[in-house]
């Protein structure tokens, strides 16, 4: 008989995966994305999901069409079911994520949440 995965197991499970997707890992910021997409070890969020698979998009590039063509149909569906304001917001914050790891000289100290 198998057993089952204790959930004190899986509690530590998104603060890892937060880690690895702040650190820029696509793979990661995609799987972040599909636990708030799924709501499993997270509260489900539309919104936060959709911002994490910009990101890994992002992150991607051209550099893995494989990788890219795994990411598209999930983060496509999630768009599809958002509200135009929460769909707005993640592309904001996503936006202003990038601009800030790009010359993080001309924003405050305090990070993006």
């Amino acid at each position: 008989m198998a057993k089952a995965w204790p959930s004190v197991a899986l509690s530590g499970l998104p603060i890892w995966i937060r880690r690895a997707a702040q650190q820029g890992l696509p793979e990661a910021r995609f799987n972040y994305a599909l636990l708030f997409r799924n709501g499993t070890v997270v509260p489900l969020d539309l919104g936060e999901a959709h911002f994490w698979c910009l990101l890994a998009e992002s992150t991607v590039g051209q550099a893995d069409g494989e990788l890219a063509a795994l990411l598209r149909p999930p983060c496509a569906e999630i768009a599809l079911r958002l509200d135009p304001k929460t769909r707005f917001e993640a592309e904001e914050r996503s936006w202003l994520w990038q601009r800030q790891l790009e010359n993080p000289a001309i924003w405050p100290t305090r990070a993006i949440p």
